[in-house]
């Protein structure tokens, strides 16, 4: 009896979950992402406050500081993120591992972030969140021919159907190589961009 409860308690659970999928676009850049919050898979995590993710952008030269043959670039996440005293904003810890390639060298990064929401407190209206992050990893946690990594994102999103949000978004993504001993500070992607969040 005491199995089925449990069974029906983690169930109930995982209801709540917020698995979210992500598409955001500009005129030259396309971006996909994927977070499974890990509450939905073990019962003793808190739903909608541990999650794991991944993360393509397919950047263009024109979003970047220099003409390069800019690359993929791919990272894999991990983000606490707690509701401070039902205030509406949220604040999130995480840490990512980044890849990517540009003008035939490797870049590899371990960067340590901040990340912050609130949501509007608007009665009668749909649900707006602002949001923003920022990530970095010095050269004690770059790899390969990594220097250092800078991350900074702002946006808004409004929830225009249960589950399904609209967002604009500003992102800033800094991989700085050095190669031969010489340093290069290299903006892979610097753009606005605007896209669709989906939770289940």
């Amino acid at each position: 009896m005491l199995k089925k409860i449990g069974l029906l308690v983690v169930s109930s659970i995982s209801v709540f979950a917020m698995n979210n999928a992500e598409v955001n676009i500009n005129d030259k850049d396309l971006e996909l992402g994927l977070g499974l919050d890990l509450g939905q898979y073990n019962g003793n995590v808190k739903p909608d406050t541990t999650f794991i993710g991944v993360k393509y952008l397919k950047a263009s030269n024109n979003n970047a500081n220099r003409l390069i043959n800019t690359k993929y670039f791919l990272e894999f996440n991990f983000l606490i993120k707690q509701e401070i005293q039902n205030t509406g904003l949220k604040v999130g810890l995480g840490v990512k591992t980044n890849f990517s390639a540009i003008d035939g060298a490797t870049f590899i990064s371990v960067p340590l972030g901040l990340d912050l929401s609130y949501t509007l407190p608007l009665k009668n209206f749909i649900p707006i969140e602002i949001s923003a992050k920022a990530y970095y990893a010095p050269q004690s946690l770059s790899f390969s021919d990594a220097s250092s990594f800078k991350e900074y994102r702002a946006g808004i999103r409004a929830e225009v159907i249960e589950r399904g949000s609209v967002f604009i978004g500003y992102r800033n993504i800094d991989t700085n190589y050095e190669i031969n001993a010489v340093k290069y500070n290299i903006t892979y992607n610097r753009s606005g961009y605007f896209g669709f969040k989906f939770e289940f």
